[in-house]
């Protein structure tokens, strides 16, 4: 599923170029270092798409430092960087890294198909 979402993007960015470095709803460029994200593997995440690849790989001991009863830094970066409050809540309810991706994904494809 990544692989395919990976070509629609590439499709989307061709057809759809955004200034690069450019931070905004829905954008699908990748984000300044300043404001990406550091997981506790080492991890250093730019974009959307490249969260929902990660998570794909990500160890349950990685996923669940970020994602606790009381915390999900995931949820919180796509919050506060991306200002998809949507995805952002629904990202709160995802009980493993695998259903978080598949969320990612879906948002992905329906925000830019």
């Amino acid at each position: 599923m990544v692989k395919r979402v990976k070509e629609v993007m590439k499709k989307v960015r061709k057809e759809r170029p955004h200034d690069e470095g450019t931070v905004r709803r829905g954008s699908i460029k990748a984000v300044p270092a300043e404001v990406s994200f550091y997981a506790i593997d080492g991890s250093r995440l730019h974009s959307l798409l490249e969260l929902a690849d990660c998570l794909e790989m990500m160890s349950d001991d990685t996923f669940f430092y970020h994602v606790t009863p009381t915390k999900n830094d995931f949820a919180a970066w796509v919050r506060d960087v991306f200002k998809e409050e949507d995805l952002a809540d629904r990202m709160l309810r995802a009980g493993s890294s695998s259903r978080m991706q598949v969320m990612i994904l879906r948002h992905l494809l329906a925000k830019f198909l």
